[in-house]
């Protein structure tokens, strides 16, 4: 009965290191390809937006269409954050009170308003001006990507209850400031 069982967990313990192991081993890698995708992608893109100063339906599509090449889903954000200056007053209705002084805010523009401009609800051909989301030079760009389905890696940490590891696990975040006025 000693050699049954012996020779079971030597049986278990072959199948692990010459199945199971490698193809997590697989499935992690692939998920750290799918990781320098996105942030090459991100990268890119974000860069263009800095050099160009406007985001235009095209190269929103095709960094959308570079990240999901990967076979995951993900969550994207953009925000544009727009810098005005505004003068300081002590009372904001008494125009008297002004400081002479100018603080500099930003207004945060966010995908969903973005994406409003580069795909309206009509009829507008994709190569149209009205499609371009334009932006100054001063204002901020950035991007963050994140998975939101649970890749293969994940699932064999699951089953094989290494980690318990639901957390996204292609994440990237990436952002600067635009560097010329759009248009």
């Amino acid at each position: 009965m000693n050699d049954y069982l012996s020779n079971l967990i030597a049986v278990i313990l072959l199948i692990a290191l010459l199945f199971i192991f490698p193809m997590y081993e697989t499935y992690e890698r692939i998920d750290r390809i799918s990781d320098n995708v996105v942030q090459n992608a991100t990268i890119e893109f974000v860069d263009m937006v800095r050099e160009k100063g406007y985001i235009s339906p095209v190269m929103y599509n095709d960094f959308i269409g570079k990240i999901l090449k990967t076979h995951n889903t993900y969550y994207v954000e953009i925000i544009h954050k727009k810098d005005v200056t505004n003068p300081v007053y002590t009372d904001a209705a008494d125009p008297s009170t002004f400081q002479s002084a100018y603080r500099s805010d930003f207004l945060n523009y966010y995908t969903d308003s973005i994406t409003a401009v580069l795909f309206p609800n009509n009829n507008t051909p994709i190569n149209d001006d009205t499609r371009v989301y334009y932006m100054t030079k001063g204002d901020y760009i950035e991007v963050t990507v994140q998975n939101t389905n649970i890749t293969q890696a994940q699932v064999f940490k699951n089953a094989l209850n290494i980690t318990g590891d639901t957390s996204s696990h292609v994440y990237y975040h990436y952002g600067g400031l635009v560097r010329n006025t759009g248009g």
